[in-house]
């Protein structure tokens, strides 16, 4: 069962939380939007920014299309 635990700052701990914090990393380093993110993965947007945000767990969708453009990432969000 995935846990969300909010912290003062907005900092998110748990594991959706540094499933959102390694994904938002990754997106940040190609310069992509959410947005393009998001039509990349051919995902909601809005879903997107809770994963990332670690407010949702991630979806094994999610996981899957993570590995999909990420691919130097070695399947790392699906094994997570």
């Amino acid at each position: 069962m995935w846990q969300t635990v909010f912290m003062p700052g907005s900092h998110v701990s748990g594991a959706a939380g540094h499933f959102g914090r390694q994904l938002k990393k990754e997106r940040l380093a190609r310069g992509w939007t959410l947005l393009e993110l998001a039509r990349r993965m051919e995902v909601d947007a809005a879903h997107l920014g809770r994963v990332e945000g670690g407010k949702r767990p991630p979806t094994e969708k999610i996981a899957a299309g993570c590995d999909a453009v990420f691919p130097e990432r070695r399947g790392w969000f699906s094994e997570f």
